[in-house]
């Protein structure tokens, strides 16, 4: 009966037979035969069948409940007397730019320390797709909220304008934005609306626009001199401080959102899970500082600048 149980917590935690089966390696017909063979010797009904998927019976929460708490146990059982096989392997997926632009850049520093490890940074196209259960971690963006699973912040929106410094000296003012191309990520379509609307002028609308597939490629056109990017401070301070890009403005776009560390909370004891948290953790108490010193820099090379002129 095992088996069997195993499938139904799986299928539980899901309300999917078919991301089970991928879970489990086999295939939904299988999953679906323990679960009726489940049912016949428990002589109950654990799921409703509905035209769009699975809900749990009272009896099948309940079991689902306990089935997690158990499975839970033995597992931890395991590993304190084998160890995890996968303890030096983690898995994350994230957005093309935050592994670009900010995580990637800093995992060398990870390495130093713990060489042992091998790391898989996979991307997604959308953050629906990526499911916690699936993975070591997932790096979402919003706020923080969501039920299937728990979530370390790592650092909040803070978007400003940024172009070469050739483009800069075309700006006199946030109308004069619309004279230029604007660069657009297709993965924050609203972006520049909103930010028009936080610095007082909702109606701007640019003479020309350009729509690129992602932050990163869109950060890349700027430091090429195509048009002016609307960029994230925490992915970008390197190139403020080299003089790549340069802020025309300071207004400071804050969305209430940010960027999160989700894992499924069943692995939060997990010793791999713990040791990237906390390093993780101790990367991320710098970024606020960090976006501070890039936006005070970005000032003084452009205050400077105005001046030589």
């Amino acid at each position: 009966m095992l088996p069997a149980l195993r499938t139904f917590e799986a299928v539980a935690r899901h309300s999917s037979v078919t991301r089970a089966a991928q879970e489990l390696s086999v295939t939904p017909g299988a999953v679906s035969q323990q679960i009726k063979q489940l049912e016949r010797t428990l002589r109950t009904e654990l799921f409703v069948r509905q035209h769009r998927g699975l809900s749990l019976t009272d009896a099948g929460t309940m079991l689902a409940k306990r089935l997690s708490l158990s499975f839970e146990e033995i597992e931890r059982a395991v590993l304190d007397v084998a160890g995890d096989p996968g303890a030096r392997r983690l898995r994350l997926k994230t957005t093309p730019s935050f592994a670009i632009r900010w995580l990637v850049p800093r995992l060398g520093l990870f390495y130093e320390r713990h060489p042992e490890f091998e790391i898989e940074v996979a991307t997604y196209p959308r953050q629906e797709d990526a499911l916690v259960e699936e993975l070591d971690f997932v790096v979402r963006h919003g706020r923080g909220d969501w039920g299937d699973a728990q979530a370390d912040h790592l650092f909040d929106d803070a978007l400003v304008p940024v172009c070469s410094p050739d483009l800069a000296r075309k700006l006199d003012s946030v109308a004069s934005l619309a004279q230029l191309n604007l660069l657009h990520s297709m993965m924050r379509n609203d972006a520049w609306e909103r930010w028009f609307a936080q610095a007082g002028m909702p109606d701007l609308r640019p003479a020309r626009s350009t729509r690129l597939a992602n932050a990163a490629v869109t950060y890349q056109a700027a430091i090429n001199g195509l048009g002016v990017a609307l960029a994230q401070i925490a992915y970008v301070e390197d190139d403020l401080a080299s003089g790549r890009l340069v802020m025309p403005f300071e207004q400071v776009m804050r969305t209430g959102e940010g960027y999160w560390l989700a894992f499924a909370k069943r692995k939060a004891n997990h010793p791999s899970i713990e040791l990237f948290r906390a390093w993780i953790r101790e990367v991320t108490s710098e970024v606020d500082a960090q976006v501070a010193a890039a936006i005070r820099t970005a000032n003084e090379r452009q205050h400077a600048g105005g001046e030589s002129g």
